[in-house]
């Protein structure tokens, strides 16, 4: 045993400290070094063998530093000398049999983390499949027997790979639920006891309070006595056999101990960054409101900026200028500025037809890249600038839920399909923080609040609630909130599927033993509904289901169960079926489809934890006419449905047992896994890799969905959401009414007088989702777009920071042309009238019969008569009644 035994000689020293030389000191040192936070095992056990030797072995009375430099060298040893080790590695374990855990990790000395890399190493070695009958000898320790045990070490081990701590409601319900592996063994040696112990002790252990933290060393007492107690287990306790364990109870222990005695793991080196850490990409730093910006001269208001643009940004091309795509944010680009008034824009179909009739700009895409063409012979000598508005997606880092590994993961494909579709998100972690008119794309699951409703009614309801409050800063939320209402809770979808008329099992609800006797009395439920399923209508993962085959069994166990659970019971017809269909979809059009093959036609739940097999030839186009109008008829239009196609000889037709708008995206995977249990393909890296490139296409899928479907709102604003009258008529010539009206109406001064009219604000805000509002008005003047932007502003109008000038009405027609072939329906919300400085202003049927002749959509608004709250129910309706995108305006051919 090398020196070790040697080593042991020390373990009844009566030495004050045997490891307070530094030499130990230098070892602690290296040994952090090496395990860090435990996090990327692969990566550390390479850098181990790769890098320089550890300090040397030697006899000492420091037993727990010798034993975890000793540990060190295994891990660089041959895999024979580390198996003879282990195998007769009765010293060690002595140390792990005799010694408190609680007293290793005081004195700081990472022995459980190095056992994590020992079993890392092992598990890399063996792989998964070399276990069972054909290997006696690779027989694992305390092994997973229960979906619950897989379900519950897939969840912990998730949580330690992202950095993140498992919620402790969900652990104490595993406690709650964990059993002994077999009757015969002692009630005290169970590992699934003691990873129940280890996940809540990590919990407390982050907590200040000192008393909270004594519990988790108790809970860390109670754990080590459960792994102890499995010493007189008949098959064996040897170091190598509890290095073969499923449960990541060493790495777990590992975690607690840097929490629970951190001060030398501060001084330890920065832990790994995972691989699949959510990253964005790094957003400019916006300048304080009103205040210039770095860089380009710019003047900057929430956001929106006016910046001058340098000549060197222009390319001279073909008797015009280019503007360079690398001058900052074309994405976000609104307008062009000359001498600091709007200058006129041309539509893209038309600019090149254009004869030459003074400066313009136009947009242009070259390459697949966006540019914007100027025409103006005299652009050396004059200065000119640019409008950047806001983002207009946002992504929502909800704090209490982004830990979650499966949130994390989802998060980070928003991030992967934002920056594949060109669009740079406002990335937010709190409502307060929301820009209005920004549509903030998100991901929550049941971890909301740090899981505290885990399992319990309205979990996905609270959500909902949440979400809304991105209303009260005019603001949205995508995927609809609302649709939370019916996350993990099969109550909510019952009713939901009896109101849309969706086919589905037949099912009843029991709160006590006397409801089920009044179902029966009733007639509601006969001895032809068996067999049935007992199912928890809020938990997840098949947790709380039950079958029972006849109404004595059903008697037998729904008072126990109602007691356990303490929820309403869904009783379920079972089905007679070998397979389900799980169909993702997106606007009610399938991105993905597979069958879930049971491991037996017995197995209740097709779940891949059971052993299940995914078949992913599924019959997509047969089955999408289905799903589109379970869609409509739900209004559930993103989510994952489960379907059930009884076996021949049933009665029943094609069934939905339930849709969530939280949802999983199991890739396919590659060739020669088809036939296998799908959890041990989950294991590896390649699913890891192919289903994060399912999140990031759905995620796409989902922007894209929410945008094209969202229509462009142009709104006017002098008449239409400010009060200009009064203004006008002060300005009236000689006085109102008259025959004009001086300039200087619209100087800043005076444009910052105007009063919005009533209602304006709050209907628009309530907009945000189904409209991207855009204000367009003919105010051309310098100093006219600064005023107007703080104006909005300052009297909190949605979407300030989208805002476009023009010098006279006729020429917002280009904007909405443009609008109007890249996405969505497109109106312009406008008074549409001339002469205001007259007695009553008279219509302007010329700007009227242009927007008809260019099939352009409007929407006359009167000061006087219209209402914006019943213009704004008007808009929100046409949503629901399927709204009409509006025609492409065809290209020209010049001549």
């Amino acid at each position: 045993m090398r020196v070790l035994t040697l080593l042991l000689l020390g373990f009844l020293s009566e030495a004050a400290d045997p490891c307070a030389p530094a030499e130990w000191d230098q070892v602690r040192d290296a040994l952090w070094a090496a395990v860090g936070d435990g996090s990327d095992g692969q990566r550390r056990l390479q850098a181990l063998r790769e890098g320089a030797p550890p300090p040397p072995l030697r006899p000492s009375s420091c037993l727990h530093g010798a034993v975890s430099l000793h540990l060190l060298h295994l891990l660089r040893d041959s895999r024979e000398a580390r198996l003879r080790e282990m195998q007769s590695g009765v010293e060690l374990m002595t140390v792990l049999m005799e010694t408190s855990f609680l007293k290793v990790g005081a004195q700081r000395w990472p022995i459980f983390g190095l056992l994590h890399l020992a079993q890392v190493q092992l598990e890399l070695e063996e792989g998964p499949d070399q276990e069972g009958q054909d290997h006696p000898e690779l027989r694992r320790w305390q092994p997973l027997v229960s979906d619950d045990h897989m379900r519950f070490r897939n969840w912990v081990h998730g949580h330690l790979v992202h950095g993140q701590t498992p919620p402790l409601v969900d652990s104490l319900h595993f406690l709650a639920r964990a059993d002994p592996r077999e009757p015969s063994v002692s009630r005290s040696c169970s590992a699934a006891k003691a990873m129940g112990y280890l996940a809540s002790a990590l919990v407390l252990a982050q907590e200040p309070d000192q008393s909270i933290r004594q519990e988790a060393e108790q809970l860390v007492s109670s754990a080590e006595g459960h792994i102890k107690h499995c010493n007189s287990e008949p098959q064996g306790f040897e170091l190598l056999s509890i290095l073969r364990t499923e449960w990541p109870i060493w790495w777990l222990l590992h975690a607690v101990f840097l929490h629970l005695f951190p001060e030398r793991a501060s001084a330890a080196p920065s832990p790994l960054p995972p691989s699949e850490a959510l990253s964005a990409p790094a957003l400019p730093t916006q300048p304080a409101p009103g205040q210039r910006a770095a860089g380009p001269e710019c003047w900057a208001l929430q956001g929106l900026q006016l910046c001058s643009i340098p000549k060197a940004a222009f390319l001279p091309m073909n008797g015009m200028y280019l503007l360079d795509s690398r001058f900052g944010g074309l994405q976000t680009f609104l307008q062009l500025f000359r001498d600091g008034v709007p200058l006129r824009r041309s539509a893209m179909a038309e600019a090149a037809c254009e004869a030459a009739e003074g400066p313009s700009w136009s947009g242009l895409r070259l390459w697949g890249s966006p540019l914007v063409a100027v025409k103006d012979r005299e652009l050396p000598s004059v200065d000119y600038s640019a409008s950047f508005s806001p983002p207009g997606v946002g992504l929502y880092v909800e704090a209490s839920s982004a830990g979650d590994p499966y949130n994390a993961e989802w998060l980070q494909a928003y991030v992967t399909a934002f920056d594949r579709m060109g669009l740079q998100p406002h990335i937010i972690s709190k409502i307060e923080e929301a820009q209005s008119g920004t549509l903030y794309f998100w991901r929550i699951n049941q971890m909301f609040g740090g899981g505290r409703l885990a399992g319990a009614p309205g979990v996905g309801l609270a959500v909902a609630e949440h979400l809304a409050d991105f209303g009260k800063m005019g603001a949205a939320a995508w995927p609809r909130p609302e649709t939370m209402q019916f996350y993990q809770d099969k109550l909510a979808l019952r009713e939901l599927f009896t109101r849309a008329g969706v086919p589905a099992p037949k099912s009843w609800v029991v709160a006590s033993a006397h409801d089920l006797e009044e179902l029966l009395r009733r007639g509601e439920l006969m001895a032809a509904d068996f067999p049935l399923v007992l199912k928890h209508p809020f938990a997840a993962s098949s947790r709380g289901m039950l079958s029972c085959g006849s109404l004595a069994e059903v008697r037998s166990v729904v008072g126990s169960w109602l007691q356990e659970h303490r929820v309403p019971c869904l009783l379920q017809k079972r089905l007679p079926i070998a397979r389900d269909m799980r169909i993702t979809y997106v606007g009610g059009e399938i991105i993905q489809g597979y069958w879930r093959v049971k491991a037996s036609a017995a197995d209740l739940s097709s779940g891949s934890a059971g052993g299940s097999r995914l078949d992913f030839q599924v019959p997509l186009q047969e089955i999408a006419p289905f799903v589109r109008s379970f869609a409509a008829a739900t209004g559930v239009d993103i989510g994952g449905m489960d379907i059930a196609f009884p076996e021949p000889g049933s009665s029943e037709g094609p069934v939905v047992f339930e849709v969530s708008p939280i949802f999983d995206l199991n890739p396919e995977a590659p060739e020669g896994w088809q036939g296998r249990p799908y959890r041990e393909y989950k294991q590896t890296e390649d699913y890891k890799v192919r289903r994060a490139e399912n999140y990031a296409t759905c995620a796409q899928k989902v922007i894209e969905y929410a945008l094209q479907r969202r229509g462009r709102l142009f709104v006017d604003i002098d008449n239409t959401v400010s009060d200009a009258w009064k203004r006008i008529q002060r300005a009236a010539i000689p006085s109102w009414p008259g025959h004009s009206f001086d300039a200087r109406a619209h100087s800043p001064e005076e444009l910052a007088k105007d009063s919005p009219l009533p209602g304006a604000q709050a209907a628009l805000a309530t907009l945000t989702r189904e409209w991207e509002v855009t204000y367009l008005s003919a105010r051309g003047s310098k100093g006219a777009f600064e005023a107007t932007a703080t104006w909005l502003l300052r009297h909190n109008f949605p979407c300030a920071g989208r805002l476009l000038l023009v010098s006279a009405a006729s020429e917002k027609i280009a904007f909405l042309q443009d609008a109007a072939v890249s996405r969505g329906p497109v109106l312009l919300v406008d008074d549409l009238t001339r002469g205001h400085h007259l007695a009553r202003p008279v219509p302007d049927e010329a700007m009227r019969q242009a927007l008809r002749a260019k099939s352009l959509d409007f929407e006359v608004f009167d000061p006087e008569t219209s209402s914006w709250p019943e213009l704004a129910q008007r808009l929100l309706q046409r949503v629901g009644q399927g709204r009409a995108r509006s025609p492409p305006v065809p290209a020209l051919l010049c001549h």
